[in-house]
This record gives structure tokens, sequence and C-alpha cells, in this order.
């Protein structure tokens, strides 16, 4: 299987992404499993990467998915997610973290994403956006902040 480039494994009872897959992925899809924890860490050597797919399972947390540079889409909608990724990866274009439990958005937390383009934050309980928190967003052309708890519109 070394030249494999998608791999889906959604819809099973996976607690855990597969270590040792190859190296020549471009595209993994986890969706609708169980997984609790992600662990970048076993995933770097995927340097090809770049599209992962984790909605619907149960991850509370993740750290690390700047080990993945050349990760483009990364989706973690339907997971029980409180806070926003710690230096997500500098090429993203697309972040669905929508259907979590994030709080606040920070001006750090987007500050290195200049190519985003998608940013779906839907459905979570978002009572903070700080100004400027997207101003370095210059790419961004779909913004989802629908159903949640914010006061006024972030847009600056």
């Amino acid at each position: 299987l070394q030249s494999l480039q998608f791999l889906s494994l959604s819809s099973n009872f996976l607690t855990q992404i597969p270590i040792n897959l190859p190296k020549s992925l471009l595209s993994l899809k986890m969706e609708r499993n169980r997984l609790k924890v992600v662990s970048f860490e076993d995933l770097k050597h995927l340097e090809n990467l770049s599209h992962l797919y984790l909605s619907e399972n149960s991850l509370s947390s993740f750290d690390g998915a700047q080990l993945l540079a050349n990760l483009t889409t990364l989706e973690f909608s339907q997971n029980q997610l409180q806070m926003l990724p710690l230096r997500p990866p500098a090429r993203l274009q697309k972040l669905d973290i929508s259907n979590n439990l994030i709080q606040k958005v920070t001006a750090q937390d987007f500050q290195d994403l200049r190519d985003l383009k998608h940013l779906f934050l839907d459905n979570n309980i978002v009572s903070l956006f700080e100004a400027g928190a997207l101003q370095r967003c210059s790419q961004l052309s779909n913004l989802a902040l629908e159903q949640n708890l914010l006061l006024s519109i972030p847009l600056r």
C-alpha cells in the first residue's frame, strides 16, 4: 500500500488513528469513529497529507497539528472541543470546527493562517471573539458564526 493516496476509515469503531500509515497519503477520513485523542506526533511522517477529516468523534482536545505542515483542510465538526487548536498548520485553507464547545476566539488563534479561506465556527458557545482575530486572514471568503452566544459581530 505504499502508493495509497486516499484512505477512508469512516464509520467504524476505531479509538485511535492507525500508526504506520503509508507516507503517500494525501487524504485521511476518520469521521464517525470513537476517537478521543489524536496524536499528531504519530502522523508527522505523513508529509504529503493535505486533508484530514475527524468529524463526529469524541475529541475533547488536540495539539500538534502544526506537525502536518501541508494540511490544507482540517475538519473537526461534531466533537467536544473546548478550545481552538494551538498553532494550526500555516497552509490551512479550510477549518471546520462547528458543533463543538468552543467558548472564545483570541487574536492569536488565527494569526498565522494567511491562506485560510473557509472557517466554520457555527453551533458552538462562542461568547468572546477578540477584535482583530481574523485580521491576518486576508483570503477568508466563507465565515460561519451562527448559533453562538455572540453579543457583537467581530468583523474587524
